[in-house]
């Protein structure tokens, strides 16, 4: 049995092992520098697996049309035109050498047929035992890979999918897609736990695209162009850190929010109090980035007019504490009532009135 690459033909019998030179663009995860090793399936007659000892999940095409991931560490049985993806180069299963000047370069068919029309004709090997007869086994190869092709996310998070597809699609569109999630939560949030969990999710999700774009480019520069794969990786690593600093961020405004309520809730604790001989302060309360003071005129009411609401606003902005408050909220609202409790007016005081 050999493996056709290109015009090479390499033999494989049994306990032999193929090296980084043999298949140049694997990296062996031994210090032999072995990336892949044949083996006897012993519950099998003249049967030979190969086991992935590379870094890398290699994609396998049977001459049945059915198509599995060989993920590193696994085995499989080699079978009789069986195609090997091993990322740059592929690989062609055969029984019998190809003469070097009726190689041709290999490329992975289009359908079964075509696998069936590349593949010379040879005396069948001998039928193989059942998959569950395998499973069975005892054997080091009771552990079969699924001949089901991988799902889309593991092929992404693998780097399996081309690096175009995986940083304008997933890293800029899904990107896009993810910040206009988190603004309309925002918008549309009462509380703040909606909005962190949304944010989690995002920075998540950042996380496992920057792995993608990574892997992606790393394959890319290996086969297609070394400067955009580098590139992509680069830019893929400054997502990854961008992704970090956002969740510790996230921590942090946690915890001052933590703190804020607990500020809140001391004010509270010493409401109501009189702030001069006709105003009370009955209650102070925050949603979300808003924080909102209750207040109650217990004498004669005077309603002031646009243009006194201005004025105060001014000299409000010019006030420490009205600033400190606005550095930690978007918006504060003062609300007073008379003894009875309706609405005498209101003064709403925002980031924007004060630069």
């Amino acid at each position: 049995m050999y493996l056709r690459m290109d015009s090479t033909n390499l033999p494989l019998t049994s306990e032999q092992g193929l090296s980084e030179d043999q298949v140049p663009s694997l990296k062996s995860t031994r210090s032999d520098r072995i990336v892949a090793s044949i083996q006897p399936i012993v519950t099998l007659a003249n049967a030979l697996g190969i086991v992935n000892h590379s870094g890398e999940a290699w994609n396998i095409a049977l001459p049945d049309g059915e198509n599995f991931v060989l993920s590193p560490g696994l085995p499989t049985r080699l079978v009789d035109g069986m195609l090997v993806d091993f990322g740059q180069v592929w690989g062609q299963v055969c029984l019998s050498a190809i003469a070097p000047n009726t190689a041709a370069s290999l490329a992975p068919p289009a359908s079964a047929a075509t696998l069936a029309a590349t593949t010379p004709t040879q005396t069948p090997p001998p039928a193989p035992a059942s998959q569950d007869d395998v499973n069975r086994s005892g054997s080091e190869w009771v552990t079969v890979p699924s001949r089901k092709p991988a799902n889309l996310l593991v092929r992404l998070w693998r780097g399996q999918i081309s690096l175009p597809v995986t940083y304008w699609l997933w890293g800029v569109v899904g990107g896009i897609i993810a910040l206009v999630a988190v603004q309309a939560v925002k918008l549309n949030a009462s509380t703040r736990a909606p909005i962190y969990a949304a944010a989690i999710v995002t920075c998540a999700w950042q996380g496992f695209v920057s792995v993608a774009i990574f892997r992606s480019g790393g394959k890319h520069a290996k086969t297609k162009g070394k400067f955009w794969g580098r590139l992509a990786q680069v830019i893929a690593c400054l997502g990854l850190l961008a992704g970090v600093s956002s969740l510790v961020q996230i921590s942090r405004d946690q915890e001052d929010w933590r703190s804020m309520d607990a500020e809140i809730a001391s004010e509270n604790a010493r409401l109501p109090k009189m702030l001069d001989k006709i105003t009370r302060l009955d209650n102070v309360s925050r949603d979300s980035r808003t924080l909102t003071y209750q207040y109650t005129v217990l004498g004669p009411t005077h309603v002031p007019s646009s243009q006194e609401i201005r004025q105060w606003v001014a000299e409000s902005c010019r006030d420490a504490g009205v600033r400190s408050i606005l550095n930690r909220f978007d918006k504060a609202i003062y609300i007073y009532r008379n003894k009875a409790g309706s609405v005498l007016y209101r003064i709403e005081l925002t980031k924007a009135d004060c630069r």
